[in-house]
């Protein structure tokens, strides 16, 4: 097999040549993306963020915490809905993800697949869009995801079809600004959504489950960047993350996690609802 070199004859007949002489490449194309979905598929990627808002570059990594993270949301999310409890936050609970050397797309999948030939770039080159979830986690959860995007072709971005969204609320001050519509027109085939969010801070998670409406407003329109899309399933956790300034709040004898749990569970159904109808409509 060659590189995709130029359209000359002389590059299109080595081209055909490899074609028909490669057992690979002779395969029908249904095994062929069988193949392909394998070796460039099935992982959930960290995406990360380098440099500062609205600027920067993004970085991927894989996630080894995905069992852990599963149970957990089987569980009810942070902190769980029957036996409300602070949990490890986010960070904790994926250390073990990040590697010692350079986090590059790259070293993770075999991308350098599709610059063998022609015929594999056609077959396969959104596979590593269509076939991954991507796990977006930052102060502001869509810095990171439009960093990502801005990076992409539309037809990358429309070929994400799973993703996860951690946002870690340390305080309620004011958050980096997201762009709806950007992220609404770019996401055009997303049908699996997880949105967790995890409050590392007593008292910002007193502003959601008392009487405070401005924040679950907030938070819910964070949520609602996603609704119009064709979502087909939604998962949103609310909790309250295991910290030392969670400590120091419970110590205090502010220790009302079942309010906390019970609000949660009433706003996740409301945002979910409004999801799904918009994803409907």
């Amino acid at each position: 097999m060659s590189l995709p070199l130029g359209t000359s004859p002389a590059n299109e007949a080595l081209y055909s040549s490899n074609r028909e002489r490669s057992p690979l490449l002779r395969l029908p194309p249904e095994l062929r993306e069988r193949i392909w979905q394998y070796t460039l598929g099935g992982k959930v990627l960290h995406i990360g963020r380098k440099g500062q808002f609205p600027y920067g570059t993004a970085y991927a990594y894989e996630c080894k915490a995905v069992d852990d993270e599963q149970r957990m949301l089987d569980n009810g999310g942070p902190g769980g809905v029957t036996v409300p409890r602070p949990t490890p936050p986010f960070f904790a609970r994926h250390s073990h993800c990040e590697t010692s050397h350079a986090l590059n797309w790259g070293l993770h999948l075999p991308v350098c697949l599709l610059r063998t030939c022609r015929l594999i770039y056609q077959d396969a080159s959104l596979l590593p869009f269509t076939e991954n979830t991507f796990l977006f986690t930052d102060i502001h959860p869509h810095a990171a995801l439009i960093c990502f995007l801005r990076g992409l072709k539309p037809e990358q971005t429309h070929a994400i079809q799973r993703m996860i969204v951690m946002c870690s609320r340390s305080n309620s001050g004011p958050q980096e600004p997201a762009e709806p519509n950007f992220i609404a027109k770019s996401l055009t085939g997303l049908r699996d959504l997880t949105y967790t969010v995890e409050y590392n801070d007593y008292e910002a998670a007193l502003c959601f489950s008392e009487d405070l409406r401005r924040e679950r407003k907030r938070l819910a329109a964070d949520v609602l960047v996603f609704e119009g899309l064709a979502l087909k399933v939604v998962h949103v956790s609310v909790g309250l993350c295991y910290t030392r300034r969670v400590l120091a709040g419970l110590s205090h004898g502010a220790s009302d996690l079942v309010n906390l749990s019970v609000v949660a569970r009433e706003w996740k159904a409301g945002v979910v609802k409004q999801l799904m109808d918009e994803a409907t409509t």
